[in-house]
């Protein structure tokens, strides 16, 4: 079953609403942090790129020690 923009605003929603124990598809997901739930936003946004045939969105960051910015 594809992904839709519908799935992620509900998952949006579920999550602002504090649930962190849901059912998606045929899938049980339990989010244990912010970062967990980020994950799985992540998921499903490429899983929708992908079934409407876009290319998913990179990110890249870069990190220095030279002493530039931090």
């Amino acid at each position: 079953m594809a992904i839709t923009q519908a799935d992620i605003d509900n998952f949006d929603a579920l999550y602002k609403q504090g649930v962190r124990r849901f059912r998606f598809q045929d899938r049980e997901e339990e989010l244990h942090s912010a970062e967990d739930a980020l994950k799985f936003r992540n998921w499903l946004v490429a899983e929708a790129a992908k079934s409407s045939g876009q290319q998913p969105v990179r990110q890249v960051r870069i990190y220095t020690t030279s002493g530039w910015g931090y």
